[in-house]
């Protein structure tokens, strides 16, 4: 089963929840559409919470995304990504690749730290989209 993209448009921020299997391909056109949602309702905020995606993510993967996102220059839109405990690679080794090359990141399992980040109160919520 692909990964599941639910698209959840709060108040000031754009969050992605993600649940399914993790399967390893191209992520340039996902990054595309994460911009262009962005753009079209003025969010520079992202919470990508990836917890409830299963398998085991390869560190090539996961270097190649934080290439990717840095390439299609998404400043100055600030990336928070919301793991488990097990998706947690050493030394947020994503954080870093992102970050390294110019992108705003921060990578947490902890929620409450990664809104704090991203200065957004909890409570704020407005439509809501299936993707």
């Amino acid at each position: 089963m692909p990964i599941h993209t639910e698209i959840i448009l709060e108040a000031g921020y754009l969050r992605l929840q993600f649940s399914g299997e993790y399967e390893s391909g191209d992520v340039s056109q996902f990054i595309n559409d994460i911009l262009s949602l962005c753009k079209e309702h003025h969010y520079k905020k992202v919470l990508c919470d990836n917890r409830k995606v299963v398998g085991n993510i390869p560190i090539a993967d996961t270097y190649k995304f934080g290439q990717q996102l840095a390439a299609a220059r998404v400043q100055p839109i600030r990336f928070a990504f919301l793991c488990s405990a097990e998706q947690m690679q050493p030394g947020r080794f994503f954080e870093n690749v992102a970050v390294t090359r110019g992108v705003t990141a921060k990578v947490s399992t902890d929620s409450d730290e990664l809104m704090d980040w991203l200065n957004i109160k909890h409570s704020e919520h407005t439509a809501k989209k299936n993707h």
